[in-house]
């Protein structure tokens, strides 16, 4: 653990002994590295294992309509939307602009990438990432530990299968304005 002035003050174990630094005098804010989901989970397990608590924290730029849950430890940033009945487990962490679409289940320790959005009554399964600007389409259910690549879309084909499309960088603009991707890779 580290405080103000960057001193290591040691592992969690020996911090949660130390009265001024203990569960009883301090909470936690999960700010851990999200390309490491599985090793953020057991790290916040653990902490709160020792008795440390952990604060729900919602920017005032956030929305989250009525009926949405957020477990303790959650960090809804600016600019996202949690729609009506959707649950969020503990530890997840969701960057601005976000959107979970209704009736939508978020497992714990679950990272959403700035501008990821999640259609209504997705399933995200512990430990997984969606990257920047992905988008997840209605009744997906991504399993644990799933890794979303940035600008890709998931979805599902007509027998019920999840795909990964994964938009190409390379696009262009068509003579009417929109903009044409020139290569879509199939995972």
């Amino acid at each position: 653990a580290v405080t103000g002035d960057d001193r290591v003050l040691g592992d969690l174990d020996t911090v949660a002994r130390v009265p001024a630094t203990g569960p009883r005098r301090r909470c936690l804010v999960p700010a851990l590295d999200p390309d490491q989901q599985a090793a953020r989970g057991r790290a916040l397990a653990r902490a709160r294992r020792l008795g440390y608590g952990f604060p729900i924290l919602a920017h005032p730029d956030a929305h989250v309509e009525p009926g949405a849950v957020l477990g303790v430890g959650v960090i809804v940033q600016a600019g996202a939307l949690v729609g009506r009945s959707v649950r969020v487990a503990d530890f997840c962490h969701l960057q601005p602009g976000v959107i979970i679409g209704a009736g939508s289940l978020i497992d714990e320790n679950v990272y959403l990438a700035a501008g990821a959005t999640l259609g209504a009554q997705v399933r995200v399964g512990c430990d997984c990432t969606v990257g920047l600007h992905a988008t997840v389409t209605d009744r997906v259910q991504l399993a644990a530990g799933t890794d979303v690549a940035p600008h890709s879309l998931v979805d599902t084909d007509p027998h019920g299968h999840e795909r990964l499309l994964r938009l190409s960088s390379r696009a262009r603009t068509d003579d009417a304005g929109a903009v044409v991707f020139d290569e879509v890779s199939h995972a």
